[in-house]
């Protein structure tokens, strides 16, 4: 990777601090300034820039005092957006500079950084951050004339890209820590807030979207291409999703922690690009499936339940419906089914914070598991929805929009947690089929399944050979199902490809689901399952 350039140095702000509050004095380094009556621009550079929020100039922590994290992230908030119309790729990075005469230690002050929707995007103790070592004696002494000398040191808090022709937009909270004894009532503390831009390399969010093909699809509600079916039945969620038959789409990465430009070691290293997805920074994290159906070896014992049908045990069952008929992998005998939550049996309820296969096995052993295999990967702390969809009405009736709707969109029960694995949505599976199928029901329920009948149903049956998720086993979803008003049951891929609702106590097959970082980039590969993607880890 190329070494990246600086830009320019930007100090955007001096924060006065007190125990009472925080005034605002903007810039000594202005290019390109304009000021209306309650924002402030700087330029970054020809085609980026940063606003602020002036605030009257103060932002009003009366009666501050120690306090939590939680308290903390309720004070008055330093705002800012940085924007950007440029068509090359640029990012920040954010600092905060104390002062030598300072009544406050450096190791009382805690920070925060939230982006849209109070998400919280770093948190810490200013002394828990690395001093900035990388500035030139030229741009700390301009630095220092700037504040009229007498800076201590500048420690580096938080870095992200500038989304190209996009904004992003910030809070800076500061608080003192809970620790503090109150020695420091009635003293000042002054701290600068520097940004620094540079020019950065391509991401691979940003080199798919710029090489993207018909099977990449833009879900903003108009067509992409000539011809294109559905698209009024897009997420509009302004994502960029995968969609048709495995062997058209060209969407696998590789994850052996070999950096070349070959076949991946084995298929059980091998996942799938579900898409790109905006995060409340405005940049686009991927969103990976794996390939095959994850082994003991990879997520652990616990979460299988008796009655699982894998490995040598299935092979034994002569009913079709219940074998690899359909399966696409090549890994049946090790594939392992788990329960989605069968701590307590058929006293587990579809609670995903109480699922044993989320806390023990995804977000334990499986993230230790893949954390060693790919050193350095980018796997984001995420918020996934777990309200989903419903009664089974929503789903077996539900075309790909409707499903969307109640699974993470406005009709779904805003039920959410955060972790770093988990499993697709129904409407993730829904959207991967062609798009000719996105007016197809789930599951149309004027048709049993009889395992020697395929169709047509009319539904998603139809669609599973044009349908790159769709492995052939059962899949467990992270999408709960409120069926018969009971909180037993969620929503699962059958074999046939439909939707069926199961008891989380059932054993299914399980595909680890999980976001990468904005700024993962790419190093080697064109996507195909001969030559996958490999990260620049």
């Amino acid at each position: 990777m190329n070494k990246k350039k600086t830009i320019i140095l930007l100090v955007i702000g001096i924060l006065i601090v007190t125990k009472m509050s925080i005034g605002v004095t903007y810039s000594y380094m202005k290019p390109k300034v304009t000021k209306d009556s309650n924002e402030t621009e700087i330029g970054i550079n020809n085609c980026a820039k940063i606003t602020l929020k002036d605030n009257n100039s103060t932002l009003n922590l009366t009666n501050m005092y120690p306090m939590e994290e939680e308290m903390g992230l309720q004070t008055e908030a330093y705002e800012f957006t940085i924007s950007s119309t440029c068509e090359d790729y640029t990012g920040f990075n954010l600092y905060l500079l104390t002062y030598s005469d300072n009544g406050i230690a450096d190791n009382l002050i805690r920070y925060a950084i939230t982006g849209k929707n109070n998400t919280i995007l770093e948190t810490d103790l200013l002394t828990n951050k690395k001093e900035e070592t990388s500035l030139t004696e030229k741009e700390q002494e301009e630095i220092n004339q700037g504040i009229n000398k007498g800076y201590s040191k500048i420690y580096k808090i938080y870095s992200n890209n500038i989304p190209l022709k996009g904004e992003s937009e910030y809070k800076l909270h500061i608080w003192l820590d809970e620790n503090d004894d109150n020695t420091t009532m009635g003293k000042n503390i002054k701290l600068g807030v520097i940004v620094k831009g540079y020019s950065r390399e391509e991401t691979m969010a940003e080199y798919l979207i710029a090489h993207k093909d018909n099977n990449l699809i833009y879900h903003d509600g108009k067509p992409d291409y000539e011809g294109e079916e559905n698209y009024n039945l897009e997420a509009g969620d302004l994502s960029y999703r995968y969609s048709g038959a495995s062997e058209e789409v060209n969407n696998f990465v590789c994850l052996d922690g070999i950096n070349i430009e070959n076949k991946c070691a084995s298929d059980t290293d091998l996942y799938r690009i579900i898409g790109l997805f905006k995060n409340d920074e405005n940049n686009y994290e991927m969103k990976l499936i794996k390939y095959d159906y994850a082994t003991k070896t990879e997520l652990g014992d616990s979460s299988i339940p008796n009655s699982a049908y894998q490995g040598e045990y299935v092979n034994k069952i002569a009913d079709d419906y219940y074998t690899y008929a359909y399966y696409k992998g090549t890994n049946f005998q090790n594939v392992a089914l788990y329960s989605w939550n069968n701590k307590d049996n058929y006293n587990s309820t579809n609670d995903w914070s109480q699922s044993n296969l989320n806390t023990e096995n995804l977000n334990k052993f499986y993230y230790n598991y893949i954390t060693k295999k790919a050193p350095n990967i980018k796997i984001t702390y995420h918020e996934w929805s777990i309200g989903a969809a419903g009664d089974m009405k929503n789903i077996h009736e539900a075309n790909a929009l409707i499903a969307y709707s109640y699974d993470v969109g406005e009709n779904s029960e805003k039920v959410f947690y955060q972790n770093y694995i988990g499993l697709i949505y129904i409407s993730d599976y829904y959207y991967s089929a062609n798009n000719k199928y996105w007016s197809y029901v789930g599951s149309n329920t004027k048709y049993s399944t009889p395992p020697k009948y395929d169709g047509p149903f009319d539904d998603y049956r139809d669609a599973k050979g044009e349908n790159w998720i769709y492995m052939g086993l059962i899949d467990n979803t992270i999408s709960r199902n409120n069926a018969y008003n009971s909180s037993n049951y969620r929503w699962s891929i059958c074999f046939f490809g439909h939707f069926c609702g199961n008891l989380v106590y059932d054993g299914r097959g399980v595909r680890p689901s999980f976001y990468l970082s904005a700024n993962t980039e790419l190093s080697t590969g064109d996507g195909s399952y001969n030559n996958p993607f490999r990260l620049s880890l």
